[in-house]
């Protein structure tokens, strides 16, 4: 019968699966370094997770552009909203806005401090400002989806995109990261139809989101405890712990 599981187009997160790690971010390196010089990246993913996102970024390479864009993030937060009349199209937006600005606050908080870390919030902040990284946010609650494209530059029939789609979200666990990571089921697809086709979708849902400024972000990197501006004795104890842990 063969080896099903080194030869099959969909993987688990299994840190071993007899040829290797099979996890979503082994799989995205992977493909970072067939991609070549010039290619982008694009994203739906139901949470936007900082600590997501720097490990994504860290396989990523020589990317030219980074598109995330954001669904639901909120439990039944979209319900509640939706069954209120009163709420505005605007109101929605701002609600979804303040959801996802306070899961990556949250994520960048309940991080344990680390030079690494502060590096990471330090890269973030660049790829935002220099249009590396663009974020938004769709406000509708019915968008559930996952998947991920690596287009090549001037993607068409004759060059080679792929497309990753399955239950996987933009965090550590849904990317496959450390051994608690959780059991996906995502599958990876060549054909320049399939590709295309998901390009197109997205294409048309990133029209429908709502950009995550620069500024935005920059507020929300602020208010975590590494945008904070330290005095001259904090200063002096991070010399300590950078030196001596």
């Amino acid at each position: 019968m063969g080896n099903i599981t080194s030869n099959t187009k969909f993987f688990t997160n299994a840190q071993d699966a007899g040829d290797g790690k099979r996890t979503l971010l082994a799989k995205l390196e992977k493909l970072a370094g067939y991609m070549g010089a010039h290619w982008s990246f694009k994203a739906v993913s139901g949470y936007l997770r900082f600590s997501g996102y720097s490990a994504l970024r860290d396989v990523l390479g020589k990317v030219d552009k980074i598109q995330i864009l954001v669904g639901i993030d909120a439990g039944d937060f979209y319900q509640r909203l939706n069954a209120n009349t009163l709420f505005t199209d605007n109101a929605r937006i701002q609600r979804a806005k303040k959801e996802t600005k306070t899961a990556v606050k949250q994520d960048i908080e309940q991080s344990s401090y680390s030079p690494a870390l502060e590096q990471s919030v330090a890269n973030l902040r660049e790829d935002i400002e220099k249009g590396l990284l663009e974020i938004r946010i769709h406000k509708d609650r019915a968008l559930h989806a996952k998947f991920y494209l690596c287009l090549p530059e001037g993607f068409n029939e004759d060059t080679d995109g792929r497309v990753i789609m399955g239950s996987s979200n933009l965090t550590p666990l849904g990317l496959g990261v450390g051994k608690q990571a959780r059991y996906e089921l995502n599958v990876e697809l060549r054909d320049y139809v399939d590709v295309a086709f998901c390009r197109d979708e997205f294409e048309r849902l990133w029209t429908e989101g709502v950009e995550l400024s620069p500024v935005e972000v920059k507020e929300i990197l602020q208010q975590t405890y590494l945008g904070y501006q330290p005095t001259p004795y904090e200063l002096y104890l991070k010399v300590l712990i950078d030196t001596f842990g």
